[in-house]
């Protein structure tokens, strides 16, 4: 993934909290989910994804992927 578009989406998607990954981090997640699993539970999906985390963020320039928990929290704090 180009390293300028992810960091532009990241600059787009504010979601104000304390701490936690930042957007584009959760981007990538979604991103995989929806490539890889689309149908399963996101649970299922992050239990299969702990094995290769850091492999597969390092694919995209990142140190390592969030957690399921960190996505929901993430979530919650999106506003309208």
């Amino acid at each position: 993934m180009n390293q300028n578009l992810l960091e532009d989406v990241g600059n787009r998607l504010l979601v104000y909290r304390q701490g936690g990954y930042p957007g584009e981090d959760i981007l990538l997640f979604l991103f995989l989910y929806f490539i890889a699993y689309s149908g399963q539970q996101v649970e299922k999906f992050d239990e299969e994804l702990t094995r290769y985390r850091r492999q597969m963020a390092a694919l995209c320039g990142r140190y390592t992927l969030p957690t399921n928990s960190s996505v929901s929290r993430f979530l919650q704090a999106v506003e309208d």
